[in-house]
Order: C-alpha cells, then structure tokens, then sequence
C-alpha cells in the first residue's frame, strides 16, 4: 500500500507544478510588448499512478494517482504562417524600395509646375518665337540666350539628382549585404545554445524567439530558404549557397563594378562567385526582364539602380541630344548681327589646347599664335572669324582644318598658301579658322594633336543631359545668336521662326520633344501608382499574416489573467492539501497511544 507520506509528495508536486505554471504566466505578462515573443505555457500531465500491473503488485482496489508534473514549456508558434510571412516580407520590401525611388523621381521632375523642365521647354521655344519678330535686337538674343540657359540648368539638376539616387541605392547595397553578414553571424551563433538545450531535453523558447526575428529581418533584405535540422539548429541558404550552417556561417562582399563607377556587385566571399537570387546573379547590371524576380530591400535596391533610374536617365539623355542636335544643326547655318567685336575671341572648349598662346606639348609645335586682328573680309564664310598665324621654318609639320563633326574642310590662306581641305605643310603666313573650326596639327611620322580648338557655330554645347549647356561662342557674345539666314541681313529672323517651330516636329520616337517629355512624366506616374498599388497590396497581406499569427503566438493578458488566477486557486488548494495531511500525520506520530492525555 501507498506510504503514510505519499499524501505529502503529491501536494508537493502539486505545487511545484502550479508554481512553475505561474512563473510561465508571469514570462508572458512581462513580456506582453516585446516584440517577437511567442506565449508559453506549462504543459502539464499525471504523474505514473500506484501501482503499475504486474504479477506481484500489491492487492489493492485500483490505482492510486501520484499528482501531477509539468512535461514541457511549450511555445506557440506557427511554421506555416511564418513560412508564408517570409515570403511575402521580400515582396513587400521590395516594393517600398522601388516605390520610395518612384518618388523621389517625381519630386526631381516636379511636374506640372512652373519650375520643371516642361516649362522651361516652354519659355525657351517662346523666346524664339518672340525673337522672330525682333531678330535685330540684342534683347531678344538676351532672353533666348537666357531660357536656353534655364533650359539647360534644369536639365542637368534633374540628372545630378538621378545620378545621387543612383549613388544612394548603390550605398543601400553596401548596408544591406553589411547587415546579412550580421544577421548570419547571429543566427549561427544562436545555434550552438539552441542544440545543446534541446539535447538536454528542454525547449529553448526565448532563443527561438531570437532567432525568428533575425530570419524575418532577413526576409526583409533578400529572398531566402531555411529549414530546420533534428538538432534544432537553422541552416539558411540564398539561392542554394549557404548563408547559415549550424555553426558556420558565409559572408558576402560588395566589390567595384569596374565597367560603372556608380555600380557594386555582390559576391560570395569564399570563392568570389556571383550571389544569385532565382537565377539571377547580382554582380553586374539588373535588367528589367530578371529584375523582378529578386525581391528585398536589396533586390529593391539594385533594380532601383541598374533599371528604374537608367531608364529615367536614359530618356533625358534622349530629350537633351535631340534638342542639342536639332537646334544646332539650324543655329550653324545661320548668321549672327554684323561683327563688330574683332577684339573678342572665341573661347576654346574645354581641353583645348588654347590658354593665351596656344601651345601643343606633344609633339612641340614653335611659333603658333592667335592673332585677334585678322578678319579678312574678302573670305565671305561670314562673321566671327578667327585667325591662327603659323610660322615654322623646318616645315616639317603639317595641319588641317576641322569642322564640328572631326571632318577636313578647306582652309582660305590669306598668305603663303592656297585653299585645301588635306593635310598641308606649315609654311609662314596666316589661316583663317572660319566660324570657330579647329587647327589640327600633324608631325612626321605619326604625332598628331589638336592645338586649338573654338566653339563651333553652334547654340548648345554637350552632348548629353549630364553636359548641355549653352555654348561659351554665344554665352560670351550674344551678338553670335544667329537668326538670319544669311550674312548681314537686316531684318531676317527665318533661323529664329525654324528654330521656334521644332517644337512641333516629331524630332523623338514621332514624338517633338515636348510631347515625348510629357510622355515620360505621364509613364513615371503610372509606374509610381503601379508601385504604391504593389505596396499596398503587400501591407494588407502582411498585417492579415500577422493577425492569424498573433492569434497564435502573442499574449492576451484577458486570458493570462484567467491562467494567474487558475494557477493561484490550484496552488492554494495544493498548500491546503498539504496542511490537512500534515495535521493528520501529527495527530497520528504525536499523539497515537496516549488514551485519556
């Protein structure tokens, strides 16, 4: 039969049972904010009754319960509805990156307003218009010369301001792949604990807890695949290269793209391949077609950079060498008010070899010098014309004259030389450049350099949205505007009205430059609203993962309330329990046998 003391080891079970169960409330009371926390509860079952079957087992009416002991500590936690969060968190990133780009952009653009490019188109082709009617007035050059010049400005602020979105995302790379190599350095570590508590038999919650806020955090950054192990580590790979291995760990490196300044790749740091992210590798430039597959900030990031703002610069690219080709092409073939400003030269273009005297450093070329006050007026190429002297008594160097396009044109010798468009020995005399054209020298054998180099006729200079710019030819004497078409003709504004009316001819995919320019306005608010949809979309998918899982894992204090009170009561009777056998057995051991006292 039970032992006269049983009664008292099942109290005692009791209560270290209903006291472990309230210590388990109290944990989640205390950390009913913390974020990441999973509720716990003690899980408890009956202790092995007395006796057990067997052959010699006491003769006894049944079985005798012996109390009651807390099994487990258990976590309550969803595997599948954390499966499901993670693979949406990265869609979600993702776009909150791509969204938060799409705005900037349009902050950049500002349009419609009075100060972005759109208006500034505006007024520049209104002061060409304007100055048709007046094509003899310095003020009218003035105004044109001037909303080219804004024209310009904006156009350049807004491609500085892309390319600073460009250096920011190629930074938010840098910081991201940082942060993964964190985050794997942590879960690794977290691990080691983590197995050798479960291999003790004990559940490490709170390291668990741990542990899935870094992969969620993860999640965030880059795609990822997880799973976990027997021994209760996490192995975590990216694109099928392990990131986590129980104890180990990989790391990434961000490294120079040697074909774009403004561009890193990520790389693993163990053999230097290619991080990969459902086939894509992301050590070079994102496309469009395989950008979204990657998602996360990091994916994010880079389509932000490789695609969103390229495209955004390549479409201003687009407008400012249209504009700069179109006008050129009128502006060259026109003429400016009659020279009278012989004492102005032209200034050279950036890397000229021109400074005062001009002079080649290689080869050396002797005697070469700008002569300001030769303007013969028998040439007839028309105004502005600049001189070169030359004098060489080896004559072993030779030159040629060059137009805008690198080509040879003829060369008017007014002195010891006749007209030529190849290559001519250096004799003594001196060569009149025309409008701005470029003395190119050559020596024997092979050395070859510009000596000196003007601005062309033309009305811009550049190329490109990152270099438009109003020539320093016109900049610097707006005499050189040139509106007529021919020289010293008083009254003629034709070049003007031509120049005025390219805003209406389709110079971009058949579209004028204005109407391509509001076709890109118009595409980067579709794609910004394209991208606030996604996030939207993403968000209230996400806050429906985290109710479901909060009504799993997060702690209502309604219902650990109840638990405290519950646990309180069945303590309390425990402790009575105990009491009552205590007050049994000392009337039995003390007083048992002393009849009459």
């Amino acid at each position: 039969m039970p032992s006269t003391f049983s009664g008292l080891e099942t109290a005692l079970r009791a209560l270290h049972a209903q006291q472990r169960a309230l210590e388990t409330v109290d944990h989640n009371i205390a950390n009913a904010n913390t974020e990441g926390y999973s509720r716990q509860r003690a899980i408890m079952a009956a202790t092995e009754p007395y006796t057990v079957p067997a052959l010699n087992r006491e003769d006894s009416v049944a079985q005798l319960g012996t109390g009651v002991e807390v099994t487990e500590i258990h976590r309550y936690t969803s595997d599948y509805l954390n499966a499901q969060m993670r693979a949406e968190l990265p869609r979600g990133q993702r776009w909150e990156t791509i969204e938060s780009a799409y705005k900037q952009i349009e902050v950049i653009f500002n349009e419609p307003s009075d100060s972005g490019i759109s208006a500034a188109l505006g007024r520049f082709w209104q002061s060409w218009s304007d100055a048709t009617g007046m094509p003899d007035d310095l003020g009218a050059r003035t105004a044109v010369t001037e909303a080219a010049s804004n024209l310009a400005f904006s156009i350049r602020d807004a491609d500085s301001r892309l390319r600073d979105i460009q250096s920011d995302m190629d930074l938010q790379v840098r910081q991201n792949v940082a942060r993964i190599n964190d985050i794997a350095v942590q879960i690794a570590a977290l691990n080691d604990p983590i197995s050798k508590v479960q291999a003790f038999g004990d559940q490490p919650n709170d390291l668990r807890d741990k542990r899935d806020m870094l992969l969620d955090e993860l999640s965030k950054i880059v795609d990822i695949n997880y799973y976990e192990n027997s021994d209760g580590t996490m192995t975590v790979d990216i694109g099928g290269h392990a990131l986590v291995m129980g104890n180990d760990y990989g790391q990434l490196l961000v490294q120079p793209d040697p074909t774009n300044s403004m561009r890193s790749k990520v790389v693993w740091a163990d053999g230097q391949t290619p991080l990969v992210v459902h086939g894509v590798p992301l050590a070079g430039p994102m496309s469009a077609a395989n950008g979204e597959l990657v998602g996360g900030t990091l994916g994010g990031a880079i389509y932000t950079r490789d695609v969103v703002v390229n495209d955004q610069l390549a479409k201003l690219d687009n407008i400012a060498s249209s504009l700069i080709d179109a006008v050129n092409q009128l502006h060259a073939g026109g003429f400016g008010l009659p020279d009278d400003s012989a004492g102005s030269p032209a200034t050279p273009r950036p890397g000229s070899a021109l400074a005062g005297t001009p002079t080649l450093t290689t080869p050396p070329v002797s005697g070469v010098v700008v002569d300001n006050s030769l303007y013969p007026a028998a040439l007839g190429i028309g105004a502005g014309h600049y001189s070169v002297q030359v004098s060489d008594a080896s004559g072993t160097w030779r030159f040629r004259l060059l137009d805008s396009q690198g080509q040879a044109v003829q060369i008017n010798a007014v002195a010891g030389g006749g007209m030529t468009d190849d290559w001519q020995a250096l004799p003594s005399g001196t060569f009149d450049t025309g409008r701005g054209f470029a003395i190119q020298f050559s020596g024997t054998p092979t050395a070859s350099g510009e000596v000196a180099s003007f601005d062309y006729n033309n009305f811009f200079k550049g190329s490109s949205a990152h270099d438009i710019d109003v020539s320093d030819w016109v900049r610097n004497n707006r005499e050189n505007v040139a509106m007529a078409a021919s020289g010293d003709a008083a009254g003629d504004g034709s070049v003007a009205l031509a120049i005025s009316r390219l805003r209406t001819k389709p110079l971009l995919n058949g579209f004028p430059i204005d109407g391509y320019y509001n076709s890109v306005v118009t595409d980067l608010g579709l794609a910004s609203k394209q991208a606030s949809a996604m996030v939207t979309n993403s968000q209230n998918l996400v806050e429906h993962l985290q109710t479901r899982k909060d009504e799993v894992s997060a702690v209502n204090l309604d219902e650990e309330t109840v638990s405290l009170i519950q646990y309180q009561k069945a303590y309390q009777g425990a402790a009575r329990v105990m009491t009552a056998i205590d007050d049994m057995l000392d009337r039995l051991i003390n007083n048992t046998g002393r009849v009459g006292l």
